[in-house]
């Protein structure tokens, strides 16, 4: 079953597929990448905690299509999101790794981060103990928002060695 968000959101981004962007003054083009780079992060997220619950619920086994048969969660997205294999297994990782950064994953939703810093946080999951990763999400979020995804990649790698 669709929610009339889900059924309404592809009208969206058709209407805005529709602009004329040739025809926008550099002001009207900046202010339209300003607005929609962010929202598409935030659906990336969106997306992101979908992918993750996908994986946890189906046990990593998800239908793939009419035939009944099933297919790992990552070879299903691959199909459906037209990636590429590598990047729906990394899609699914980080997906699932971010289940057990919830408020991270909750601050990409909320459009404070990227899902690029996201990805880069999620390499800490398993390599800290987990109390401490969890205690350690507001500091981590601090630090994320001061910075870009390659700076915090840096900060990640430091505090893993």
């Amino acid at each position: 079953m669709r929610s009339n968000a889900s059924q309404a959101l592809p009208a969206d981004v058709d209407a805005l597929a529709a602009l004329p962007v040739e025809s926008l003054p550099l002001s009207g083009l900046q202010e339209l990448i300003a607005t929609l780079a962010p929202q598409a992060a935030r659906l990336a997220g969106i997306v992101s905690r979908a992918v993750g619950e996908l994986e946890v619920r189906s046990g990593g086994q998800v239908p793939a299509g009419a035939s009944g048969l099933v297919a790992p969660t990552a070879a299903w997205l691959r199909e459906a999101a037209h990636v590429s294999g590598r990047r729906a297994g990394q899609q699914v990782r980080t997906a699932v790794a971010l289940r057990e950064l919830p408020q991270v994953r909750d601050t990409i939703v909320d459009g404070q981060l990227t899902p690029e810093h996201g990805r880069v946080l999620a390499r800490l999951v398993g390599r800290i103990e987990p109390a401490a990763l969890l205690a350690a999400q507001p500091d981590l979020i601090e630090v994320a928002r001061r910075c870009d995804p390659d700076s915090l990649a840096v900060y990640v790698r430091h505090l893993l060695a």
